[in-house]
């Protein structure tokens, strides 16, 4: 894997504290950027994809923690989503190793593009709401939406690194309907149990580049507090609009990739 000089090693040390602080704000979508920017510096999507799943695990975590103590969490959702996302994250983690890394990076772009057009589509419509309106009853269509669609956001995650995770905010808000600030902290807590093993699994691949994953963790664990707090004092509109822009900065940096 490609060695590190200490200014790269403080330039991802500077990514991780944005990308931790928008990850606790945005949920995954902050983290992708990550990805986006550690493919370009390490030239392996591969190591990348493979490091930022483990520490989008513990960025999740740490903003997870922070949203249930501000009492943003539907339980019952989160796991219909997490779990059947962790039973096909392995499986996209293993698909990934026999794709290029030009596949890799275009795919995230493509998967991120889509995110940016169905959130500027259909987010807006909720902009009225009530920013301190975080109500949400599930029904049954609800929980099979969820368990439906985590068993096909996890193969992305395991693929593309946070791919599947950074889509869990769109799907929680335009196909489920949940609040924008409870489907943050719900994609938070859905997204470790697959996390953690795409994760674990791209620890097995050797796709873990250990040194950039200290970097990302020692500017991202102050960040993702701050960000997980400041949630609750923004609204909606500018949630979309901070998910948008982080997005398609993550589209133009992939496709224009020079691996």
């Amino acid at each position: 894997m490609a060695e590190l000089t200490p200014l790269a090693f403080a330039a991802i040390v500077l990514i991780g504290a944005f990308s931790g602080f928008s990850a606790g704000l945005v949920g995954s979508a902050g983290a992708y950027l990550a990805l986006a920017l550690l493919t370009i510096m390490l030239g392996d999507a591969h190591a990348a994809i493979g490091t930022t799943l483990v520490y989008v695990f513990v960025v999740c975590i740490i903003g997870a923690i922070a949203h249930l103590r501000a009492g943003r969490f539907s339980p019952r959702v989160s796991l219909a989503l997490g779990i059947p996302a962790a039973s096909t994250a392995v499986l996209g983690a293993w698909i990934a190793e026999y794709l290029s890394d030009r596949v890799l990076s275009l795919g995230v772009a493509a998967l991120a593009a889509i995110v940016v057009i169905t959130t500027l589509l259909h987010w807006g419509q909720r902009d009225g709401d009530g920013d301190d309106d975080d109500t949400f009853t599930p029904n049954r269509a609800t929980y099979v939406g969820a368990v439906t669609g985590g068993l096909g956001l996890g193969v992305l995650q395991g693929m593309f690194g946070i791919g599947g995770g950074f889509l869990l905010v769109p799907y929680l808000v335009v196909v489920l309907k949940v609040p924008p600030r409870l489907a943050v902290a719900c994609a938070l807590v859905a997204g470790i149990p697959s996390l953690f093993a795409g994760g674990l699994s791209h620890v097995v691949l050797d796709n873990v580049h250990y040194l950039a994953l200290v970097a990302l963790l020692a500017g991202a664990l102050p960040s993702t507090w701050l960000g997980a707090a400041a949630t609750g004092r923004v609204s909606v509109a500018l949630l979309r609009n901070v998910l948008i822009g982080l997005l398609t900065v993550s589209v133009v940096a992939l496709i224009v990739l020079p691996i």
